[in-house]
């Protein structure tokens, strides 16, 4: 047994060694022995596992898969987020990669050529980056997800049940990008989440300074990404009023606290007048669930579904035995991508696809 797996399974389902020792009659050093290697289960061990957790056989002698590191995890100030939640959303996050790569050497999928960032002014950087998306300079970004797996990005969602303080962390692995989140969320929330981690990847999480440096920055980048200051002088006028900001958040697709902020930024308002603006904000609810965010385009990822359609039709059952995964959870994973049926026409340039596959042959 890989011990490896083990632990992969454990943390999936969100339990200490000792819980797991418990539940299946062993102490928790030989959990902690198995999952250094340093034992080897017993027959009776291995199939008690395996109706414990519902995992299948291969999935715990699969050998280990390229590390999977936290990503901007460590970045994010995740302050409601446990450690126990950080290890479930990371390895349900792996579940998707490694699906996502038993499926892609049967397709074309197109390499990214992102641009990588290295000290440029924020203005610079956002501005190459919409060019190279393929992005107009002062126009609303409304499929920013699809744009990017339509640009080789990975982008993941994992399903957060019963987990909150989780928006979206992002890593690279052997050069390929790769953004995970939680598609749960409105659509204008994603936007701005992936716009975020963009940042963190095409800087390759390299930021001079403290992570609070690391995050201000790509806090800004999202913000002049999504919001150009040239857009926003022309868009935004005094006074600044909720209403305003509710018209602008369904032309733009971003919070209308995000609109708030870059209201501030730009010296539309003053501190003072900004917090006024959230104190309503607050008072009305908006905080927790803005008004027309259900109306937005959506932002949750498409490639993984597509690909899983496209190779295994309905039969999702197969696809986790060659991919050694739980069934439920993999269906589970997969649900939580879009389904394609509400995505907007597409953009300039994309052809009138909604992702560029094509089965080898």
């Amino acid at each position: 047994m890989n011990g490896y797996r083990l632990k992969q399974a454990r943390e999936i389902l969100r339990l200490t060694q000792g819980q797991l020792a418990e539940s299946l009659g062993v102490t928790q050093g030989t959990i902690a022995k198995l999952e250094q290697g340093r034992i080897a289960p017993s027959d009776d061990f291995l199939h008690r596992l395996i109706l414990q957790t519902g995992f299948p056989k291969n999935h715990f002698l699969k050998p280990s898969a390229l590390e999977f590191p936290e990503g901007s995890l460590l970045y994010r100030k995740q302050t409601k987020l446990s450690a126990s939640d950080r290890g479930h959303i990371r390895n349900v996050a792996m579940v998707a990669y490694e699906a996502f790569l038993c499926l892609i050497d049967r397709v074309s999928f197109p390499i990214s050529t992102l641009p990588t960032l290295e000290g440029e002014p924020i203005s610079v950087s956002a501005a190459l980056t919409r060019s190279s998306l393929g992005f107009e300079p002062n126009s609303p970004i409304k499929s920013l997800v699809r744009r990017l797996e339509n640009n080789g990005v990975i982008c993941l969602a994992v399903p957060c049940e019963g987990i909150d303080g989780f928006d979206g962390f992002s890593l690279r692995i052997e050069k390929r990008p790769i953004i995970v989140i939680d598609a749960s969320k409105p659509p204008d929330r994603i936007r701005l989440t992936v716009a975020h981690e963009l940042d963190h990847i095409l800087r390759q999480h390299k930021v001079e300074g403290t992570l609070s440096d690391t995050e201000r920055v790509a806090n800004e980048f999202a913000g002049e990404f999504l919001l150009p200051t040239d857009a926003m002088q022309e868009e935004m006028t005094r006074p600044i009023t909720l209403s305003q900001l509710a018209d602008l958040k369904m032309r733009w697709g971003v919070s209308i606290q995000a609109l708030a902020h870059r209201a501030k930024e730009l010296d539309f308002i003053n501190e003072r007048q900004y917090s006024y603006l959230n104190i309503k904000i607050r008072k009305v609810g908006w905080h927790k669930k803005e008004p027309g965010s259900k109306n937005l385009p959506s932002e949750r990822p498409r490639a993984l579904r597509k690909l899983a359609e496209l190779l295994y039709g309905e039969d999702l059952d197969r696809l986790a035995r060659d991919c050694s995964a739980k069934p439920e959870l993999l269906k589970q994973t997969i649900a939580a991508h879009d389904a394609g049926r509400s995505q907007q026409k597409p953009g300039p340039g994309e052809k009138g696809k909604v992702l560029p596959f094509r089965v080898l042959d």
